[in-house]
């Protein structure tokens, strides 16, 4: 079955409640719905995937999407330079309903995400859509390429002052156990009918990492003492005409293996809020992350 998210809070609508959207209206591409009622996971492939052979479920490599451009992605996956897990590519597989991902928004809209491309780092690309229902026709309004992670993936728009940008939560997983898996939002600005990355610097312009927000993340390391030091974050983004509102918690606990039933000592307990105002397509921060901090800061 094709995941159909329905935003759980008003803020998937918060584009729509801020004013009219930044889009031009330009019908990008268009396809007449085989058959009435919500379009199938075939339909949505055929709409935004150009090459796509609906036989082997299989997209060309790389994918184009519907308006005949590469679905690359140009810009960092995780830090400036991406690491070596970000740039390798896992071998292609056929495209099934459950690498399309549909948010219903209002007006007849529809946020649809179809993953082509997968990485050993965990995450996903491929082309990312607004979608207007107009009657018997799909409607392509905004087109352009997303990398998010893929598990328990939702989509909403978001508003930051005249700025309209996509937001992309969603989980990467280590392993089977949800322990092992990583939260993060991913942030693309709507240009002009297209998608285009964020990154996020310093004042200065120095480069600090990708447009892409932890969530929700642990690491534990092995003391020389033996005991085991487990780090937590646990956050929130927020967006308002000023920019991106970060707000992180960070718990540092250390535990005894040999011990498993006594309850682990907190070490350090922080939060702290970062605004991020966005600049074209960079969030301008005037520090790095408390998870980052308190990663250094902790013997």
């Amino acid at each position: 079955m094709i995941r159909r998210l329905i935003p759980i809070t008003a803020l998937a609508l918060g584009a729509c409640a801020g004013g009219q959207h930044t889009w031009s209206g330009d019908a990008l591409c268009e396809l007449t719905r085989p058959a009435a009622g919500e379009p199938t996971g075939d339909t949505w492939l055929a709409l935004l995937l150009r090459g796509y052979d609906p036989v082997t479920r299989r997209a060309t490599s790389p994918a184009v999407e519907c308006t005949g451009g590469q679905v690359r992605w140009e810009a960092p996956a995780f830090q400036c330079s991406d690491s070596a897990s970000a740039r390798t590519a896992l071998p292609d597989l056929a495209i099934t309903d459950k690498e399309v991902v549909v948010t219903p928004l209002g007006d007849g809209l529809r946020l649809v995400w179809v993953i082509t491309n997968r990485f050993a780092s965990g995450d996903a690309l491929g082309p990312a859509a607004v979608v207007e229902l107009k009657g018997e026709r799909l409607v392509v309004r905004v087109v352009g390429s997303l990398r998010a992670n893929p598990i328990r993936a939702k989509l909403r728009l978001e508003r930051i002052g005249p700025a309209e940008v996509l937001v992309a939560e969603g989980d990467r997983c280590a392993t089977s156990d949800p322990a092992s898996c990583d939260r993060s939002a991913r942030v693309v600005r709507i240009e002009r009918d297209r998608l285009h990355p964020t990154t996020v610097a310093s004042e200065t312009g120095g480069c600090i990492g990708a447009g892409l927000f932890h969530l929700g993340r642990e690491e534990s390391e092995r003391l020389p003492s033996g005991l085991s030091r487990r780090y937590r974050l646990d956050a929130t983004v927020a967006f308002s005409p000023a920019g991106l509102t970060r707000s992180e918690q960070v718990v540092v606990h250390d535990l005894d293996p040999k011990a498993p039933s006594t309850p682990p000592r907190v070490l350090r307990r922080a939060a702290a809020d970062d605004l991020l105002p966005l600049r074209g397509d960079t969030f301008v921060t005037s520090g790095t992350s408390l998870w980052t901090r308190m990663r250094a800061a902790t013997p």
